[in-house]
């Protein structure tokens, strides 16, 4: 079983050259030998940042393609969803479902 000391060595060799230069301008500290530790501040450097007006934009604009399924339609406005801290999220992905759907039938729903 690798120790952590040794799991941190062989990140810099996984993470190749381009990597060990981010690695570099992370500031981590030379105590920090905890794979987890360092995972995450690769995480935070690499992943994008959140924007919940852009998240929003997107959301009241993403209509469902042609020929895309009901359900990857939907699957798609709950990850956009995520990014834009609504109060009341579940109000929001209705009225974008009914604002988005290609079906005409799904936009007027029943009222019974």
């Amino acid at each position: 079983m690798a120790t952590e000391k040794q799991k941190c060595e062989w990140l810099g060799t996984w993470i190749g050259e381009e990597g060990r230069e981010i690695y570099r301008t992370l500031q981590i500290p030379e105590d920090i030998k905890d794979i987890q530790q360092i995972s995450q501040k690769f995480d935070e450097h690499v992943r994008p940042r959140k924007n919940k007006q852009i998240a929003r934009h997107k959301l009241k604009n993403r209509r469902q393609a042609s020929g895309e399924t009901f359900m990857n339609f939907v699957k798609d406005l709950k990850i956009i969803l995520m990014d834009c801290e609504y109060d009341n999220p579940d109000a929001v992905l209705e009225d974008c479902i009914i604002d988005g759907v290609v079906d005409s039938k799904l936009q007027e729903g029943t009222d019974g």
